[in-house]
């Protein structure tokens, strides 16, 4: 039997996630479970191979829309793990449905566990460097300060999107003192804070792949002996067989907009920061070594359909 066409809804939905490159994973993952939970309640999807297939088409293109973020390749492993053996429509829809609300209630417990674990890190009268803008490290902020922390915070401003400057006014906005600095002063000032703080997009067994630059920012951090913490969920762990592809390029137009001659525009968005440069990783069951969380790299499970078909696997 072909492949259904996915309905012009959830296309819609999936190509604006696609587009997006402000937002962080855990807010884009969100969105991708709503259009899980959006297509288990079509009324117009009538039998159970063709549920089957539209889940499976949407899996696949939700990973494709943001290949790099691993909550996406977790969220559709997880509901396409759900609905293995799953006998007749209905027991299919709310399987799916099920296993949506539970990888976001998950997500909603990670960052309030990681949150707790980053405030004991934090200490009356540090300096934080943070770099780009993470759900979960804006979350640990603003816990901190609602915990009574005093604490400063350097934010650079992550271009080309300059997601660094909504982080700014984010957590300027909840009464933290920040400094908003170029990406180039950022390295810079390294030396005179006390921790980096950065989130994550990925965990693998090399190391976390995150907004390019967090590399460097953590090889000069452990040059000036600054503890570097990388604060995710274990729904960053990307299984040892699906391997993350680094060297896409995005938009020219983000950096220069109109064409000149022998110059040429290179603008990738993601680097891998190996785990020597990583001084813990914090998820939601504490503060660990990162040779701990490779461990638990090993031990995922991934879907037949996700490791064989239409993904970066090579």
């Amino acid at each position: 039997m072909p492949n259904p066409p996915l309905p012009r809804e959830i296309r819609n939905r999936i190509r604006t996630i696609a587009s997006d490159k402000t937002s962080g994973s855990a807010e884009l993952v969100r969105r991708a479970a709503g259009v899980f939970r959006l297509l288990a309640q079509k009324k117009s999807v009538r039998t159970q191979v063709e549920l089957q297939l539209l889940l499976e088409e949407t899996a696949l293109a939700l990973i494709e829309a943001q290949p790099v973020m691993a909550p996406m390749l977790n969220l559709a492993n997880r509901v396409l793990l759900s609905i293995d053996g799953i006998r007749g429509l209905k027991a299919m829809k709310s399987a799916a449905a099920a296993a949506s609300r539970r990888f976001l209630q998950d997500l909603a417990d990670h960052e309030k566990s990681i949150a707790r674990h980053a405030r004991k890190l934090i200490h009356n009268g540090d300096r934080i460097l943070i770099y780009s803008r993470s759900s979960t490290v804006q979350r640990a902020l603003l816990d901190a300060k609602k915990a009574g922390k005093r604490f400063e915070v350097v934010c650079p401003e992550a271009r080309p999107m300059y997601e660094g400057v909504t982080a700014a006014k984010e957590l300027g906005e909840a009464g933290i003192a920040v400094t908003l600095v170029t990406d180039g002063a950022a390295f810079s000032m390294t030396s005179q804070v006390h921790l980096v703080f950065v989130g994550a997009d990925a965990v693998t067994a090399d190391g976390i792949i995150n907004k390019i630059g967090t590399s460097s920012l953590a090889r000069i951090a452990r040059q000036c002996a600054v503890p570097v913490y990388a604060l995710c969920g274990s729904e960053k762990v990307v299984p040892p067989q699906y391997r993350m592809g680094l060297d896409d390029m995005s938009s020219r137009e983000e950096i220069l907009s109109e064409e000149v001659r022998n110059v040429r525009v290179y603008n990738q968005y993601f680097d891998l920061t190996p785990y020597g440069f990583i001084t813990r990783v914090v998820t939601e069951r504490g503060a660990t070594v990162p040779r701990s969380l490779v461990r638990e790299v090993i031990r995922c499970r991934l879907h037949a359909l996700i490791h064989t078909r239409g993904v970066p696997t090579t």
